[in-house]
C-alpha cells in the first residue's frame, strides 16, 4: 500500500528540507521504497510549486507502486495518488478511451484523464478508493480529493509558509516547520468519549483531515474545502418486488468483490461466520476459481478450535462456510506481547486502541503468509446488511399503520414487546430507549466523567461537551447518521494506517459506493421483515450461502471475547505494575488522574467493573513507549 505526501511552499519556496524530513519519517516505517519529484526545485517567489512524494515497501515482484508519479506532457498536469478504481469499464467508456484498458491503466493515469475532462467535478465520477493531489500548473493550484467513506487518509497543514500533506499524520508531523502542539480541546473530548471522532480535527493544532467525500482546492490565498459526495442526496429507487431487489443487490456484490480481486497480490479475507464476511468469502471463492486463481486465505479473530472442548456456534458457522468453498481459515488471537506493544505506541500519531486490538495480530499474521490484499465485510451493518432497526418507528410517525400492525403479528408472541420496545419508545423517547437497553444488560448509565479517567482538573478548563443526538425515526436518517458519525471512516484510517507497514491493504465491497447508494435508496421495508432483519441481504444470499449462515439472528461472539480478555487482562496487570515501579511514565500524566487509573485497572477492580475500553481508550493517549 502507497502513501503519498507534498509540500506547496507559498512564497520563496521550501527547498528539499521539509519532504526529506517527510520522507525519513516514512522510511522509519519501513516505507523505504520513494519517489520524489521534482529532483530539483527551481522554486521562485512569483510561481512556487509542490514538491510530491510518493512511498512505499521495497517488495520484489511487485509492479510500480499505484501512487507513483503520473504527469500529462502537454498541461503539465501532475499527480500523486494512493488509489484503487473501480467500475473502470464504465469510467473509459465516459472518458472516450479504448475499453481494453481497463485495470491496465494505473489509478492516478485514470485520475488525470478525469480531471482533465471535468476538472473540479472529476470525484463525483470516480468509484474506488483513492486519495490525491493534482498540481494543476495552468492555474498554479493544487486540487485534492478523498473518496465518498474514506478507506484511504489524507492529512494536511495549512500555514501562511505552506501546504503540506500526507496518507499518514506522521509524515506532515515530521514536515513541520514547528513542532506541532496538542490539540487538547480533541485530548478532552477523546478522553471523555471512547467513541469520539471528528472529521477533520485531529490531535495536533492545526494538522486536520481531509473529510471523506471532499475534495480540496489549494492556491496562495488558501484552502476552499467542498463536499462533492453527500449521502443524503441520494434519490429513491423503486424495483417491482422482493425478487427485483435481492438481483440488484446480487449484481452489485458481484461487481464490488470482482473490482476489489483485480490485483498481483495474495489475497486474505475476514471470516467471522458472520453474514457479511461469510458472503463476500463465497462471491471471492467463486470468482476466483473461474479465473483459475488461488484462494484467499481465510482469517478469523476466532479462537482456534479445540478438540477437547464442545465446538462454538462461531466455529460451526465458519465450519459450514468451509465445508461449501473449501476455505483454508487461520484462527489468529493476540497474545500478550503483541497488545503491551501495541498500548506502548502513542495513539495521538499511530494507531492504537479498540479497534485493533484483535486485527493487529490479524496483519501481523498475514504480513507473515505474504498476504497483500484483505477482503473485509466492515461496513455492511452502516449499509447494506442494516438491521432496519428504525423501520417501526417510520411506519408509526408516518401513518402507517395497517403495515406496522401487520409487521408486528408476523414477529408473533414477540409483537406486544415490540410494539413498546422497538417502535413506541425509539420514535418518542430515544434517550429512555438507551438507558434501558444499558440496564438490561446490567450496565447501567454513567456520567461521562465517571467512565472517563480525564483528570478533574483538565476538564474543569475544557469546553463543555456537545451532547449526542441520534435519530431512530427512519430507516434512511439512521443510516445517514452512521455515516457521519465516524464510526466506519474511524476504523478505516486505523487499520490503513497500522497495515501499510506491513504492506497490507484493506478492500471493502460492502463501502463500495454503488452499494451504498443502493442502500440508501431503497425502501425501508428491504431491511426489516417480520421477524428478520438485515431482509435484503438474507433475501440475496439465501441461494449462495450455506442457510445456517443466511438464517442465523445471532451476532454475539463469545468464543472471540473469552479468548482475548486473558492475555488483554495479563497486559493491564503488566502495564500497572511498571506504572507503579516507575519503569513506564508519561508526559502526559497532567490530563489523566493517573492514581484512580492505577487504582481501576486492578485485576480484580477491572474485572469487576467491565470498563475495558475506557482504559483502552486512556492508554493510548499516555504515549508510555
Amino acid at each position: 500500500m502507497t502513501a503519498i505526501g507534498g509540500v506547496y511552499p507559498r512564497g520563496s519556496g521550501c527547498g528539499q528540507s521539509p519532504i526529506k524530513k517527510m520522507t525519513d519519517a516514512f522510511c522509519d516505517l519501513g516505507l523505504s521504497n520513494t519517489e520524489v519529484w521534482p529532483k530539483e526545485i527551481p522554486q521562485t517567489p512569483a510561481s512556487p510549486r509542490p514538491v510530491f512524494g510518493t512511498f512505499a515497501l521495497p517488495r520484489s515482484g511487485s509492479k510500480a507502486p499505484a501512487g507513483a508519479h503520473y504527469c500529462d506532457e502537454n498541461s503539465g498536469i501532475e499527480i500523486a495518488a494512493d488509489a484503487r478504481i473501480d467500475d473502470q469499464e464504465t469510467l473509459l467508456r465516459l472518458l472516450d478511451l479504448p475499453p481494453g484498458q481497463a485495470y491496465t491503466m494505473a489509478a492516478g493515469d485514470l485520475i488525470l484523464h478525469a480531471y482533465r475532462k471535468w476538472g473540479d467535478a472529476c470525484a463525483e465520477y470516480l468509484i474506488g478508493d483513492y486519495a490525491f493531489a493534482i498540481w494543476d500548473p495552468g492555474k498554479r493550484r493544487l486540487f485534492c480529493a478523498r473518496d465518498h467513506i474514506g478507506a484511504r487518509s489524507f492529512f494536511y497543514q495549512n500555514t501562511p509558509d505552506g501546504f503540506t500533506f500526507a496518507s499518514d499524520i506522521r509524515g506532515v508531523l515530521a514536515a513541520s516547520e514547528e513542532p506541532c502542539p496538542l490539540n487538547e480541546d480533541y485530548l478532552a473530548r477523546s478522553l471523555l468519549s471512547g467513541n469520539f471522532y471528528s472529521k477533520q480535527q485531529t490531535y495536533y493544532e492545526g494538522v486536520k483531515k481531509l473529510p471523506a467525500g471532499h475534495s480540496l482546492s489549494v492556491d496562495s490565498d488558501g484552502v476552499e474545502l467542498h463536499r462533492y459526495w453527500d449521502p443524503r442526496a441520494v434519490a429513491p429507487i423503486s424495483y417491482p418486488n422482493d425478487a427485483s431487489y435481492a438481483q440488484a443487490l446480487r449484481d452489485l456484490l458481484g461487481k464490488a468483490v470482482e473490482d476489489r480481486i483485480q490485483t498481483d497480490e495474495s489475497l486474505g479475507v475476514h471470516i467471522s461466520g458472520g453474514l457479511d464476511s461469510s458472503a463476500i468469502a463465497q462471491i471471492a471463492v467463486q470468482q476466483l476459481h473461474s479465473q483459475n486463481r488461488d484462494q484467499p486465505l481465510g482469517l478469523s479473530w476466532q479462537p482456534p478450535v479445540d478438540q477437547t472442548q464442545a465446538t462454538g456456534p462461531e466455529h460451526r458457522l465458519i465450519a459450514a462456510l468451509q465445508q461449501q468453498t473449501g476455505l483454508q481459515v487461520d484462527y489468529v488471537v493476540p497474545d500478550t506481547d503483541g497488545l503491551y506493544a501495541m498500548f506502548l505506541r502513542d495513539g495521538t500519531r499511530e494507531p492504537c486502541g479498540r479497534t485493533l486490538v484483535n486485527e493487529d495480530a490479524i496483519q501481523q499474521h498475514a504480513a507473515a503468509n505474504n498476504l497483500g490484499v484483505i477482503l473485509s465485510g466492515w461496513g455492511g451493518d452502516q449499509s447494506i446488511s442494516n438491521n432496519g432497526r428504525s423501520y417501526y418507528p417510520e411506519l408509526l410517525l408516518s401513518g402507517r399503520w395497517i403495515t406496522l400492525f401487520q409487521e408486528l403479528r408476523l414477529k408473533g408472541r414477540r409483537g406486544f414487546k415490540a410494539l413498546w420496545s422497538e417502535t413506541i419508545m425509539p420514535a418518542f423517547l430515544p434517550s429512555v430507549l438507551n438507558r434501558y437497553a444499558n440496564w438490561k444488560i446490567g450496565k447501567p448509565k454513567r456520567t461521562r466523567q465517571m467512565q472517563s479517567y480525564i483528570h478533574p482538573d483538565f476538564q474543569a478548563k475544557m469546553k463543555p461537551e456537545k451532547p449526542e443526538s441520534y435519530s431512530f425515526r427512519s430507516v434512511r436518517k439512521s443510516q445517514i447518521q452512521q455515516m457521519d458519525d465516524g464510526l466506519v471512516t474511524r476504523r478505516l484510517e486505523a487499520w490503513a494506517a497500522n497495515g501499510r507497514p506491513n504492506g497490507i491493504e484493506y478492500r471493502y465491497p460492502l463501502l463500495d459506493r454503488r452499494i451504498t447508494e443502493f442502500a440508501l435508496a431503497i425502501p425501508s421495508s428491504q431491511f426489516k421483515r417480520g421477524k428478520w432483519n438485515r431482509w435484503i441481504f438474507r433475501n440475496a444470499m439465501r441461494d449462495i450461502l450455506p442457510k445456517e449462515i443466511c438464517w442465523n439472528q445471532s451476532k454475539a461472539e463469545h468464543q472471540r471475547i473469552d479468548a482475548l480478555l486473558e492475555p488483554f487482562f495479563e497486559t493491564i496487570e503488566r502495564i500497572r505494575q511498571e506504572l507503579q515501579s516507575g519503569d513506564l511514565t508519561t508526559s502526559r500524566g497532567h490530563y489523566v488522574d493517573m492514581p484512580r487509573l492505577i487504582d481501576c485497572i486492578e485485576p480484580s477492580r477491572l474485572k469487576a467493573g467491565q470498563a475495558y475500553g475506557s482504559v483502552q481508550n486512556t492508554l493510548k493517549l499516555l504515549d508510555l513507549g
